[in-house]
């Protein structure tokens, strides 16, 4: 799948810092029904259009696969991923932390192709609805199924801001050329500028902002807004935190299997793979407490496609004696997390494991 860290390191090096200006992301303004496409192009110095719609009433987004046949970027074939037989790159679009049904969501098993011509089993409708309820930055991006790091890395995402005009003349917030879209993730390249993938976990060497490779910006001495979002971006390797967004408690295990020679082959939630039947069934209206537990050496902050608020990043203390009960027991409660998850509190961010199934409907 790679060509090699040696040319896509020294590609990297040779970029100097600061010499291009901030591009500014061309925005797709509405407040009715959009048609927005996913096209193949050459690298152009923006990532996706931005979407940035007015808050108010229910937005219905048609999103289009206008993409070629195949794939630029190599996927890996041992792991489950909707490509069909019949060709077309699958893709399909979430919203995050949008507040819309399930048949709106994304779901990584509800793909399409080029005009709709092979859909994945858990498509259903062509149009999007979105209740725009909230204001605040988020990104759209594609999970298709098996093909999320690649189909990212490529360039399928993009902000996602909801505006409240009037709210934002009460506040008296930036606006025009001083309220703008920071769209941030890591890439590496090749000599010749093309995207250099790795066979591993992806760690890019270069920050591109609104896809330029390491930007500036000139500003004036006054107040600026800037709705960040961000991709792949590594800080801590976290061991536990909870999430609140449902009183009662659940725990969700997030484990890495290796081979004899201590390879990771995959990561399954709760030890189950995503094709696995449900377990996970919180009811509609109800709070909960969800206790992730990460098991790995790897930094694996969840996003659940329901409403949900994080209360702490929290690190666990005898990890080693904790981890072989959980390998035995699969028991968070009976392997007493109360007595491990008492170190000290943790910051995060990142996007793209549940190519390798961890991920859980």
């Amino acid at each position: 799948m790679g060509r090699g860290n040696v040319v896509g390191i020294s590609a990297i090096l040779s970029l100097k810092m600061f010499v291009d200006p901030l591009p500014i992301i061309p925005e797709v303004k509405g407040s009715g029904k959009l048609i927005i496409g996913m096209y193949e192009r050459k690298w152009r110095p923006t990532s996706n259009d931005g979407v940035r719609l007015r808050h108010i009433g229910k937005d219905g987004i048609t999103w289009e696969n206008h993409l070629p046949m195949y794939e630029f970027l190599s996927c890996d074939p041992t792991i489950t991923n909707g490509i069909p037989k019949s060709g077309g790159i699958p893709m399909v679009v979430h919203l995050h932390d949008g507040i819309q049904s399930p048949e709106s969501d994304g779901n990584t098993l509800a793909w399409f192709t080029t005009n709709f011509i092979t859909k994945g089993p858990a498509w259903t409708r062509y149009t999007y609805t979105y209740p725009i309820a909230q204001h605040s930055g988020n990104l759209y991006h594609d999970p298709a199924i098996g093909l999320t790091r690649v189909n990212l890395l490529a360039g399928l995402f993009g902000p996602f801001t909801i505006m409240d005009p009037i709210l934002d003349s009460r506040l008296n917030l930036p606006s025009g050329s001083f309220d703008t879209n920071l769209m941030v993730f890591d890439r590496s390249f090749n000599a010749d500028g093309s995207i250099f993938m790795n066979t591993t976990e992806y760690f890019g060497n270069t920050i591109i902002v609104n896809g330029k490779a390491w930007p500036f910006l000139e500003v004036q001495r006054r107040k600026y807004r800037f709705f960040l979002n961000s991709l792949n971006l590594y800080v801590n390797k976290i061991s536990f935190f909870y999430i609140a967004f449902l009183l009662s408690v659940r725990y969700i295990v997030l484990y890495e299997y290796l081979t004899n020679t201590g390879n990771p082959t995959h990561l399954y939630i709760n030890g189950k793979s995503f094709l696995d039947p449900v377990t996970e069934t919180p009811r509609s209206g109800k709070t909960e407490v969800w206790e992730v537990i990460n098991l790995t050496e790897d930094n694996h902050p969840p996003h659940i496609h329901l409403g949900f608020q994080a209360i702490k990043i929290q690190g666990l203390v005898k990890l080693d004696e904790f981890k072989a009960c959980m390998i035995i027991h699969n028991d968070a409660i009976a392997c007493e997390i109360s007595s491990h998850a008492i170190g000290p509190e943790l910051e995060i961010p990142i996007l793209d494991h549940e190519d390798n199934q961890m991920v859980c409907p």
